[in-house]
């Protein structure tokens, strides 16, 4: 029976073999199992990323708009075409330069009229006292879908008023004045202002209008980048207020006792286009890192003015009120914004998408301090924003 059964075993194997399909079994067998370790490590990539290859998983191919299951940073987000509203919370410091009211000495200045030869003087620049203030953001948006285009309107808004003081007590002369210029009583100009109190405050309304237009680019399912271009219009609206109280102003040796005021206001409205770039590194699981760059060019219109008031003391009567006026003068003005921070995004029911992002945001803008301060010197100030943005995103 041993004999007969290998035999027959030695007789089958030489006939699949004449005939090829032992081969033919083989060569299936190492096929199937090569497809199956492909298609595992296809699988194990996409679990690890939010969205599959753009090009479909072909290297030569173009890349492709994403499907309805992909989790993508256009408006639409996974959804076809769509609409898309946004939200964000921001926690901005507004900086202006050039905004100093005086300076502070490090002693009470006991001969004013030796002034300042009397001794060796060791001055603080005082300045508003700059801090973090709320506003916000909203927008809304529609992507068109497969072509990869969309739209975006965004409305930013912020209002901050840093202050500061200096009070170091009646005929306690500290600081040295820096934004009025001195008329004396028995001359024309050109005293200098030493005061015991000090005080200035900076308000600042800013309102930013931006539409844009941009194109999503998948380069890998780790990478994607959107260009955008459009128009930003900006209004910027400053009020600066000095005050100085019973200031001694120097003319000669002689000493005037008075309060000096400064009060200043500046409005600006610019329209540009803009362009700029948004960047996504896709890091799985929903999350991405991503990136702001953009710049923009203003041309606007700035009405400014300045008046200085100097009241006699102890009459208290308004010896000079000077009102310097500049209206309507237009000037061109560049901006620049950055942006870097995390968003995590998911997708329910294909048919809407929820993001939530945190990130921090910087603004500059050229050439904003344009009040006619009276004196020899004018300075320019550049205007800064920098601060923290939480924002929410909803697809639909």
């Amino acid at each position: 029976m041993k004999c007969i059964s290998f035999l027959s075993a030695a007789f089958l194997s030489t006939f699949f073999l004449g005939n090829g399909l032992v081969a033919d079994v083989q060569e299936k067998i190492v096929e199937s199992k090569f497809l199956s370790a492909a298609y595992s490590s296809q699988q194990t990539m996409e679990q690890t990323s939010s969205r599959p290859m753009p090009n479909g998983g072909n290297p030569d191919g173009p890349p492709i708009p994403p499907n309805r299951d992909i989790v993508d940073h256009s408006a639409q987000g996974c959804l076809s075409q769509g609409f898309s509203i946004q939200g964000e919370f921001i926690w901005w410091r507004a900086i202006l330069d050039n905004l100093e009211y005086g300076l502070k000495d490090s002693a009470v200045i006991t001969d004013p009229t030796n002034f300042p030869n009397d001794r060796a003087h060791n001055f603080t620049v005082k300045e508003p006292s700059f801090e973090f203030d709320p506003g916000f953001k909203v927008a809304a948006g529609y992507d068109f879908g497969r072509d990869n285009w969309d739209v975006f309107l965004r409305w930013t808004y912020l209002h901050s008023n840093p202050s500061d003081s200096v009070n170091a007590g009646d005929n306690n002369l500290i600081l040295l004045e820096t934004r009025v210029e001195p008329i004396a009583v028995t001359q024309n100009f050109g005293g200098i202002a030493l005061s015991s109190n000090g005080k200035v405050k900076w308000d600042i309304h800013f309102n930013v209008l931006d539409f844009e237009m941009g194109y999503d680019y998948f380069f890998s399912k780790r990478f994607s980048i959107r260009p955008f271009m459009g128009l930003k219009t900006a209004w910027i609206d400053m009020d600066y207020h000095v005050d100085y109280i019973a200031a001694t102003v120097l003319e000669g040796g002689a000493n005037d006792i008075r309060d000096l005021k400064g009060k200043g206001d500046s409005d600006y409205w610019g329209v540009g286009p803009c362009f700029g770039i948004d960047s996504y590194l896709h890091i799985g699981w929903g999350f991405s890192i991503y990136g702001l760059l953009s710049g923009a060019a203003l041309y606007g219109e700035f009405d400014t003015k300045y008046d200085q008031i100097n009241i006699e003391n102890p009459v208290n009567t308004i010896e000079v009120n000077l009102k310097f006026k500049q209206d309507s003068f237009y000037r061109l003005r560049n901006m620049v914004q950055m942006a870097l921070g995390v968003e995590w995004a998911y997708c329910f029911s294909k048919e809407y998408l929820l993001a939530l992002h945190v990130g921090w945001e910087t603004q500059y803008w050229w050439n904003q301090l344009e009040m006619p301060f009276f004196g020899y010197f004018q300075p320019e100030g550049d205007l800064t924003f920098s601060g923290l943005d939480v924002g929410v995103r909803f697809d639909f």
